[in-house]
């Protein structure tokens, strides 16, 4: 997006639905970084999963 310009921001840009669809993704709860992140480490330290769904 930041090396197509201005143009790229026009709702007919096939860009821009790549970029609203992208954001839309990264920010649904379950996509969220830091949970997977924090649950991955915990893991690799050999602590037991804070969240239920991983156990």
């Amino acid at each position: 997006m930041a090396a197509s310009g201005g143009s790229a921001h026009r709702l007919s840009h096939p860009l821009q639905r790549i970029q609203r669809d992208m954001a839309v993704l990264l920010n649904h709860p379950t996509l969220a970084t830091d949970p997977i992140l924090e649950q991955a480490g915990r893991g690799l330290l050999g602590l037991g999963p804070t969240v239920p769904q991983f156990q």
